[in-house]
């Protein structure tokens, strides 16, 4: 997994470096495709960034715990290490979702139809549930409904 991770900073950092050069910057195309992609690749490359901190700090604390000999100093610094690797296990918990590939579709539009089929008003009453259900969820959701 740290192998991808990787892989994603360094492409992000290949796109900045990418969107700063001249002949790039003459190429809207280009411009617009690299610069489409870099936004795509920016949360996850936050998170990783966050990620190799939160285990840099425990790695400090854990060398810091060892070297201190102050009872009061070794509780703050055992503290430290308790909520960096609580922290540490959420975002164990979300990198690898970050990680699963973009579906292609995700940016589309979605339709759906909704028919009260056989079985009379007890299925147009359904189909109206049903309406309501989806139409509600997505208000919560922020998307956009129409009729």
């Amino acid at each position: 997994m740290l192998e991808k991770l990787q892989a994603i900073e360094d492409k992000y950092m290949e796109l900045q470096s990418l969107l700063s050069d001249p002949a790039v910057l003459a190429d809207v195309d280009k411009w617009q495709r690299y610069n489409k992609e870099m936004a795509e690749l920016l949360p996850v490359a936050e998170k990783i960034r966050e990620y190799k901190k939160i285990v840099a700090e425990l790695a400090e604390n854990k060398a810091l715990l060892l070297e201190t000999d102050d009872a009061e100093m070794k509780a703050l610094i055992d503290a430290e290490i308790k909520a960096g690797q609580s922290r540490k296990t959420i975002f164990d918990e979300e990198l690898p979702i970050l990680l699963l590939p973009k579906d292609k579709n995700d940016d589309k539009n979605v339709i759906v139809e909704i028919r009260g089929g056989v079985g009379g008003e007890e299925a147009a009453l359904f189909a109206g549930d049903l309406f309501r259900m989806y139409s509600r969820y997505a208000q919560k959701e922020g998307w956009h409904v129409e009729l």
